[in-house]
């Protein structure tokens, strides 16, 4: 109905428009004009001017000989030939003769040729070019003569001129007879020709316009006429069916009720929004939807999908199937549907507490034999974890009596087994100490046999294993290198390639190698290599010497070396120390107890270095630490970093 009443205004709005040629039409004067009777040039010239001049001379009696005209004021340019047509007409009376000379007679005679046909009335072109041509040779006697004026008469439409024409008597000088001729322009009648034959065509096109404009009048009022018995056509059908609806819905919203009852909020909504829109006034429907729409939170699509599914896990409840659960997606699906229907939240909290229980009691029996399992492989952590969550379980899931009492007597084995395993990690733990790595490695191994599972026992060995430095490694002292070589003996020297060096010295009085430092028994032992400037003792040159803690050490009479001696617990040589410029290194027996002045090492008991089997411990008044691979530690706030 709409797209027809819009089809009706643009046909109104066409038909407005194709009224306009007509209505133009209409108010068109369509007077084109006529043209007033006039007298033409050649009616004037060549019929009025000789009978008037005929009727004058006879008049007068006149004969011989008459000057033509040759000057008139005022002559048109559109009338070029206008004097010669005038002489022409002159001439026309037979009594008087034109005298004219050469030039004058040429132009008289070709106007007589031209306009033949005009002048042939009055006399032949024999005749008048006798007349004009019997001056030639013979002596004149002139009589007459003539003279003229024109000038314009202008009228409403069309503009006349007046030619005057005075004829004189050449012996009395005196005025003959006058002669006045009123003709109309030439341009005028042709311009006023023109003016009405433009009006005429134009107004023929604006008639074609108005015949073409008025054909579209009625085609256009045609479809008007269609459309509107079209328009009346639907709205007799729309109100039939209209009627008929509003009978159906009214039937029809007796089922209200048993539709929102039996979950079709869809269909409800429908229906009510069907009725609203055809009685609109319905006050209580409108109320109605309102609750309605609260009650399914404004989704009712949603709302019966809730409702379908709250259904359908309370048919589940009522003869449920074990081991047949809701799918992570099918949880997560329902949970978005719990805000539309009320039930819907209930019947899923019971069905998720049905399948957990169920659960519980479907797998206790495997949780039961997978920690006997553990048990028996001595993963005692492990089967703890799954002890403590069937705990839980039972004490959520009310488990009967003789299931506590499995629980109960394999929690009982599986705290023995690990308080045990904790007494002899923490006697492992007493072993750190001493760094007997191997002993303690025995005990690990011996441990995780009996409890495989031992976190701090394996994390232990792990350390032990995994931190095996072998010979040489550094630790950085607040920018200082401490150079730590796990051998009997280094050679020291100026460092050259294809040179075996453990210290390097550069400095150029120094050989290469140049000397060697071991520790033999309780002893430590120097040696020169053969050096070219030798190795002093307390200014004595020696070869081999066993050094003591006050011997002044120099090498090559020019470099002095600043050495420390550590010795361990029991009194045997521990260590050696090497202080250089930039660094330090020490000839790590078994134990080096060192302490650091400046930035310079010493034998002490602040700090203590421990090897054994390739792992090294560093200890300090607090405890130890085992050396890790690019670690760092702080002890009596120093940092040490290790450089492997």
């Amino acid at each position: 109905m709409k797209k027809l009443l819009i089809s009706i205004i643009i046909l109104l709005v066409l038909l407005a428009i194709a009224f306009i040629y007509p209505l133009i039409y209409h108010f068109t004067d369509k007077e084109v004009g006529h043209i007033p009777e006039f007298i033409s040039y050649e009616e004037a010239i060549t019929k009025k001017l000789p009978e008037q001049i005929l009727l004058e001379a006879e008049k007068h009696n006149c004969k011989n000989f008459i000057l033509p005209l040759t000057n008139l004021p005022n002559v048109p340019s559109h009338l070029p030939f206008m004097i010669d047509d005038i002489n022409l007409a002159i001439s026309t009376y037979d009594k008087w003769k034109l005298a004219v000379d050469n030039i004058q007679r040429e132009q008289i005679k070709q106007r007589l040729d031209t306009n033949l046909e005009k002048w042939g009335s009055m006399l032949s072109s024999e005749d008048m070019y006798k007349i004009i041509t019997q001056r030639q040779g013979a002596e004149i006697h002139i009589d007459y003569s003539v003279q003229g004026s024109l000038s314009r008469v202008p009228h409403e439409r069309i503009n006349d001129l007046l030619l005057i024409l005075t004829f004189n008597h050449e012996v009395t000088s005196s005025k003959l007879f006058d002669i006045r001729i009123i003709f109309t322009d030439p341009n005028s009648i042709t311009s006023l020709k023109n003016e009405i034959a433009l009006k005429q065509q134009n107004l023929s096109k604006l008639y074609k316009k108005n015949q073409i404009a008025w054909f579209f009048v009625k085609i256009i009022l045609l479809f008007i006429g269609f459309f509107l018995f079209a328009y009346c056509l639907l709205f007799c059908i729309n109100y039939l069916k209209t009627k008929r609806i509003k009978a159906d819905l009214i039937n029809q919203i007796k089922q209200l009720e048993d539709l929102i009852n039996e979950g079709h909020f869809v269909a409800a909504f429908d229906l009510m929004n069907m009725y609203l829109e055809y009685f609109p006034n319905d006050i209580d429907m409108r109320a109605k939807r309102d609750r309605l729409s609260d009650l399914t939170n404004n989704d009712p699509k949603k709302a019966q999908l809730a409702y379908v599914e709250a259904k359908k896990i309370q048919l589940k409840l009522t003869k449920p199937l074990k081991g047949e659960y809701l799918s992570d997606n099918e949880r997560e699906n329902l949970k978005t549907l719990i805000p539309y229907h009320p039930e819907l939240k209930d019947n899923f909290t019971k069905l998720l507490e049905f399948e957990e229980t169920d659960k519980y009691l479907t797998h206790f029996n495997d949780n039961i034999n997978k920690i006997n399992l553990l048990i028996n492989e001595k993963n005692f952590s492990q089967a703890k974890s799954y002890i403590e969550n069937l705990k839980i379980n039972c004490q959520r899931y009310n488990c009967p009596e003789s299931d506590l009492n499995v629980l109960y007597q394999l929690n009982q084995i599986t705290n023995d087994a690990l308080n045990k395993s904790k007494e002899k990690f923490d006697s492992i733990i007493e072993l750190l100490p001493d760094f007997q790595i191997d002993l303690i490695k025995f005990h690990l191994t011996s441990l995780l046999s009996e409890h495989k599972d031992n976190e701090d026992a394996i994390k232990l060995f792990k350390t032990l294993n995994n931190n095996i430095l072998g010979d040489k490694f550094s630790l950085n002292y607040n920018g200082k290198l401490i150079h730590i070589i796990h051998k009997n003996e280094f050679i020291l020297g100026r460092e050259e390639t294809g040179v075996k060096i453990d210290i390097a010295i550069n400095d150029r009085h120094i050989s290469r190698p140049h000397l060697k430092i071991f520790i033999k028994d309780r002893e430590v032992i120097i040696e020169d290599l053969g050096s070219t400037s030798g190795t002093y003792i307390n200014g004595d040159k020696i070869d081999k010497h066993s050094l003591k803690e006050s011997d002044l050490l120099i090498l090559a009479k020019v470099f002095e070396l600043d050495y420390a001696i550590c010795k361990d617990k029991n009194a045997e040589i521990g260590a050696v120390i090497i202080n250089l410029s930039d660094c330090s290194y020490v000839l790590l027996r078994s134990e080096l107890c060192f302490d650091i002045k400046e930035t310079k090492l010493i034998a002490g008991d602040k700090f203590k270095v421990l090897v054994s089997d390739g792992v090294y411990a560093i200890y300090d008044d607090n405890g130890f630490k085992i050396l890790e691979k690019d670690s760092v530690m702080n002890f009596n706030n120093q940092i040490f970093t290790m450089i492997k």
